[in-house]
């Protein structure tokens, strides 16, 4: 974007968006499922940055339960985040970091 100054010179407002993409293969056995979906909505939505979930020619919000949910990805499935914005990369490491540990929920065996 740009704008002209009273003496006709433009000025260019720097983008401080960056977009990072990171892959990462999801570690829980009962595939992306309500438990991994809440802990990855709260963590995305903890940035600015936009978070996106990429499966099987598909695109998820983060930052939208149902979006996630809709993607049925199982056990296993290699998966891309990519985060625009000003904490890009701090997004896409959180994303990454929930779909690559499996937490154990208290009460299931």
């Amino acid at each position: 974007m740009h704008s002209s100054s009273e003496n006709g010179i433009e000025e260019f407002e720097v983008a401080d968006d960056m977009t990072i993409r990171k892959e990462v293969e999801l570690a829980y056995r009962n595939g992306l499922h309500l438990t991994p979906i809440h802990m990855l909505v709260k963590q995305s939505s903890a940035f600015e940055s936009d978070v996106r979930v990429l499966f099987d020619g598909k695109s998820a919000n983060a930052k939208s339960p149902l979006d996630l949910l809709l993607l049925a990805a199982t056990f296993g499935s290699l998966m891309t985040i990519e985060a625009v914005g000003t904490d890009a990369e701090e997004a896409a490491a959180a994303a990454v970091k929930v779909l690559s540990t499996e937490v154990e929920v208290e009460g299931s065996a």
